[in-house]
């Protein structure tokens, strides 16, 4: 192996630096796909979360309509079998 001359060490240092901005900026690649990937997850789960809260607003909206026809229904069976105490009178 023959000694290495001033001028051939620096290009070597020239590209083992190369590589490693190489190597870096991949890693800063992944990292952006990563947070991308971690954005996307995000939206969807506050996707799925509005969409639940949406189904527990009608399912809240069901249940006011059934307690109010159900309270109609009852009040109008207690007027129809009371007596009439205005005709008594």
């Amino acid at each position: 192996m023959t000694p290495r001359t001033g001028r051939q060490v620096q290009l070597l240092r020239l590209l083992l630096l190369l590589l490693l901005l190489r190597l870096l900026l991949l890693r800063l690649l992944l990292l952006r796909l990563l947070l991308l990937r971690l954005l996307l997850l995000l939206l969807l789960l506050l996707l799925l979360l509005r969409l639940l809260l949406l189904l527990l607003l009608l399912l809240g909206c069901l249940a006011i309509i059934v307690v109010v026809v159900i309270v109609a229904v009852v009040v109008s069976r207690c007027r129809c079998e009371a007596p009439d105490t205005a005709a008594g009178s």
